[in-house]
């Protein structure tokens, strides 16, 4: 990013920004923009909940993390999914509210065939067991593609979003818990937003054999 904001209020959560990085009257949809500090070695990203562009400042929802501040850090910062960015071929906003997805696109339906996906869910595939019941039975998965899982916003978003290597993450497209003997062969996994195959606690005798696990979020 090329932003550098002026000043990181002691709170955290204010941020100065230098004449013309934020439209006059502020951004149209407030409610879905999201905006990232950089850290020392890592950002932090959160929702926007106020602009006053009296003190050219933009109030964020959650504090930033606390290796926002010093020189290492560049002062740098981004606005993101702003509806007043969306410009360029290619570019799509998300509408937090109303759960709606605008792209821009030269491409009419007479051109080919055009296909956009827009996951619901976040798991595709969960076998939820307990230690004192886990799940019954050995299941094998064979030629079977798992594909466009939703991205886990919830929890991150409620903080400082600043955690690494995704640790924040609870979920996974394909997610198996306390189960034994579950397989996966000649299977893909593709286009999630976070973790593709979690074998978690209490499982045992797991397997993915043979295959694809590509464009996942983390």
């Amino acid at each position: 990013p090329t932003m550098r904001y002026a000043a990181l209020g002691a709170d955290m959560r204010t941020v100065t920004y230098a004449p013309g990085q934020v439209p006059d009257g502020g951004f149209k949809a407030q409610g879905s923009v999201l905006v990232g500090v950089y850290e020392r070695w890592t950002l932090s990203l959160h929702p926007l909940q106020a602009v006053n562009a009296t003190s050219r400042t933009l109030l964020l929802e959650t504090p930033a993390g606390r290796w926002a501040s010093g020189p290492a850090t560049g002062q740098r910062y981004f606005v993101s999914n702003a509806l007043e960015e969306l410009d360029a071929e290619g570019e799509f906003w998300v509408d937090a509210e109303t759960r709606r997805v605008l792209l821009c696109s030269a491409s009419r339906p007479d051109d080919g065939e055009v296909v956009l996906a827009q996951p619901g869910l976040v798991e595709l595939l969960a076998a939820r067991g307990t230690a004192a019941a886990p799940v019954a039975g050995a299941w094998a998965w064979t030629g079977v593609r798992f594909a466009h899982a939703a991205v886990e916003t919830e929890g991150c978003l409620a903080g400082s979003c600043d955690g690494q290597s995704a640790n924040f993450l609870t979920t996974a497209a394909v997610h198996i818990t306390h189960a034994a003997g579950w397989s996966f062969e000649d299977c893909e996994v593709s286009a999630v937003g976070g973790y593709a195959v979690w074998f978690d606690a209490g499982s045992h005798g797991a397997s993915l054999r043979r295959s694809l696990v590509n464009d996942t979020g983390a």
